[in-house]
């Protein structure tokens, strides 16, 4: 009984006594400087790589991209040229987690 009295007060004090801690001084990184997707280089090839998957060259076409940073969101869009007929490739990407929220091309 009282063994198991003191392996339940050391299990709460191991598990409280971690979270009561200080935490150790940071780093000059701040955490919120480390994204999924840092910068537009990295925006457009994610976009480009998925484009390429769900429309395959024909995407090619549609240089320049322009890519811009709007609420976290990377916004890539595919450019129309001259008087070509269709549309162009448009995606929104997370900045800080990668994720995919929408993309779309235009007809």
């Amino acid at each position: 009984m009282n063994k198991t009295i003191l392996c339940m007060l050391y299990a709460l004090f191991h598990c409280f006594g971690c979270s009561l801690k200080q935490p150790e001084p940071s780093s000059s990184v701040n955490s919120y400087s480390v994204f999924a997707v840092p910068d537009e280089g990295e925006a457009k090839k994610i976009a480009l790589e998925s484009w390429l998957s769900l429309y395959g060259e024909s995407v090619l076409v549609d240089t320049p991209f322009v890519c811009q940073l709007k609420d976290s969101i990377w916004i890539v869009e595919g450019t129309l040229n001259g008087n070509k007929k269709g549309g162009a490739p448009y995606i929104e990407i997370g900045r800080y987690d990668g994720r995919i929220y929408m993309v779309s091309h235009s007809k």
